[in-house]
């Protein structure tokens, strides 16, 4: 809210050695001006307070590209947040629920107390969706509940700057077997579509992608992003791979669309 993007970056390789040093976390002006490093971490995330920035713990093991695992000292941290600065940090270790467990995809109710997590298992490759109430200052994710969606094909994409009736909302992404995809808005308590919100554009998928599930080369890992007043959604295309690399042929669209 203050005009400060925070935002994630690889870095690379330290001088003179083969030990990669992970993502780090950099800001700046929006208006543009000097990148400042902040720190060791990823995916960061503004409140919509503006109070707070949440973000994944820098993995020891410093393997950039991938979902860090939730093994101590790697959690959640909650970092305060004044005039673009960042003040004390306090970490969510995790809980038995969440350990050794990918997470990703960070994202705050609109009221700025709820934070909500994926967790991916290594185990069963399932990925499952979280919350926990950061306002109560906690410091486990021990205290957070698992978002049950009760809807054969719907993933949940963070939360919605809408409430409704007192309930948080969320965005998520609803896909059946022939791969047509929507964005719909979900109750977080209950985990039921309320709206289905659009159908998915062609040109966010890339079906010549063989491997693809459905044909469709996208996950929508934090591709799905609603703004805090509840009026406009943003849907970025997937980047085509070529053998598992992103390839510059071809052209990735960004939509927007508006409530009504």
């Amino acid at each position: 809210p203050d005009g400060t993007v925070f935002f994630e970056s690889a870095e690379p390789y330290a001088e003179n050695t083969d030990v990669d040093q992970g993502d780090q976390i950099f800001s700046v002006p929006i208006t543009g001006g000097p990148i400042r490093d902040i720190g060791a971490g990823s995916d960061p995330q503004v409140s919509p307070n503006g109070k707070f920035l949440a973000f994944i713990s820098p993995d020891p093991a410093g393997t950039s590209g991938e979902a860090p695992f939730l093994v101590p000292p790697v959690g959640i941290d909650i970092a305060s947040l004044s005039s673009g600065t960042i003040g004390a940090v306090r970490t969510l270790a995790p809980g038995p629920a969440q350990l050794n467990q990918g997470a990703s995809d960070l994202s705050w109710s609109s009221d700025s107390q709820g934070l909500s997590f994926e967790l991916l298992n290594p185990s069963t490759n399932v990925t499952t969706s979280w919350t926990i109430d950061a306002s109560a200052s906690p410091n486990s994710l021990a205290s957070a509940a698992e978002i049950h969606l009760h809807q054969s094909g719907l993933m949940w994409n963070g939360y919605w700057g809408k409430r409704r009736s007192g309930a948080d909302i969320g965005l998520g992404v609803l896909s059946s077997s022939s791969g047509h995809q929507e964005i719909v808005s979900v109750n977080r308590t209950t985990g039921r579509v309320i709206d289905r919100l659009f159908s998915v554009p062609a040109e966010v998928c890339t079906p010549t992608f063989p491997s693809a599930p459905n044909g469709c080369n996208s996950l929508f890992n934090n591709d799905v992003i609603g703004d805090k007043a509840g009026n406009n959604v943003l849907v970025a295309g997937a980047i085509p791979l070529v053998y598992g690399s992103p390839t510059t042929s071809g052209t990735v669209y960004l939509y927007r669309w508006r409530v009504g």
